[in-house]
């Protein structure tokens, strides 16, 4: 009769099997990462899709006028909160971010910075990239208008509209100023090439209609937010590495896309914006 006899591992039969693990590991992490972010850009193009078909129905309410609002007191969130299903959102912002208005958030950002936004939104440095774009934006209305403070910040959120389609109607925005007429405020146009939504490190972005300074990409990517300068109000706010070199951008047409960073500068952001096929972008830092 024969017995079995119980034979342990040896150390260097574990050690193996702990190699064996870590190489598996480690041919299997970049691919779950990888797999982990292209689920965070399906849900952020499905929260695009959300804002646009918001807008869209707001417009065929409105007798196919764009949202313009006269900022302060409300701005474009709070107009197309109750085609997304909230119609309290206006009075209490805050409460109603993981209900209805969760579709504000890109689940590639993080929440908001603790520091004072105006010295990561606002500071004159060239060519560099502020921090707001890997972090939703804070957007507080005071009686005086909107303040860029920590204190009482009630609106947040991943997204930045093109200001040239729609928003705060500011006084060179007004009908017969020069501005207004790069715009397509006059009737909202829906087209496959002009952006109405995108990934972005401010509540607006209007990028000019020619090739000036604040135009232009930056050097280089320092913290993969907006390139930062003297003038923050236009292709800055959405050239942003927050989805591998790219972001997801809603059209007025009703489809949303991915969008190059290269390729920001072949859309039409205003009537007057003049195309460009040569940008070259710094590299990733990621």
């Amino acid at each position: 009769m024969s017995t079995r006899q119980n034979k342990a591992f040896t150390l260097i039969e574990l050690l193996v099997v702990i190699s064996i693990i870590a190489l598996l590991m480690a041919i299997l992490m970049p691919a779950l990462g990888k797999a982990r972010e292209q689920a965070k850009n399906v849900l952020c193009k499905n929260n695009q899709r959300q804002l646009i078909t918001a807008l869209v129905t707001y417009v065929a309410d409105n007798d196919s006028q764009p949202l313009i609002s006269e900022g302060g007191s409300e701005f474009w969130f709070n107009q197309i909160a109750p085609y997304l299903g909230d119609d309290s959102y206006e009075y209490d912002p805050q409460a109603n971010l993981k209900g209805a208005m969760a579709v504000m958030m890109c689940p590639s950002c993080k929440p908001p910075m603790e520091e004072d936004p105006t010295t990561y939104y606002n500071p004159v440095i060239t060519n560099k990239y502020q921090k707001s774009g890997v972090h939703n934006w804070r957007y507080h209305v005071s009686s005086e208008g909107n303040t860029y403070n920590t204190q009482g910040s009630k609106n947040e959120g991943s997204y930045t509209m093109n200001t040239w389609v729609g928003g705060w109607r500011s006084n060179s925005m007004r009908e017969g100023e020069p501005s207004y007429r790069k715009s397509f405020r006059d009737a909202f146009v829906q087209r496959e090439d002009v952006p109405a939504f995108s990934d972005g490190a401010w509540v607006d972005a209007g990028p000019m209609y020619d090739e000036t300074t604040q135009n232009q990409p930056p050097n280089e990517f320092t913290s993969l937010g907006a390139p930062l300068g003297n003038n923050m109000g236009g292709m800055q706010r959405v050239c942003l590495d927050r989805h591998d070199m790219g972001i997801n951008v809603a059209f007025t047409d009703g489809h949303v896309d991915r969008v190059e960073l290269a390729d920001l500068w072949t859309l039409k952001w205003n009537k007057l914006f003049q195309k460009q096929h040569d940008i070259t972008m710094p590299k990733s830092q990621r």
